[in-house]
């Protein structure tokens, strides 16, 4: 999570972006998250990742 006072910066993009390389450097295929807000489930929906089930949410490559 970043802190209010940073948002909007792209530094959430850039922090999941750096996730993101390091779980495709080890042949991960599936990626799940949880977000019980609605701020940062809106997020991981912009960022690629698909609803499941309650608050899971998952990317695959």
């Amino acid at each position: 999570m970043v802190e209010p006072a940073y948002r909007r910066r792209g530094l959430g993009r850039a922090l999941l972006g750096s996730c993101q390389a390091w779980f495709d450097s080890r042949g991960v295929d599936v990626v799940f998250v949880s977000a019980l807000d609605e701020r940062a489930a809106s997020f991981y929906l912009r960022e690629g990742f698909r609803s499941c089930t309650g608050p899971w949410l998952y990317r695959s490559r």
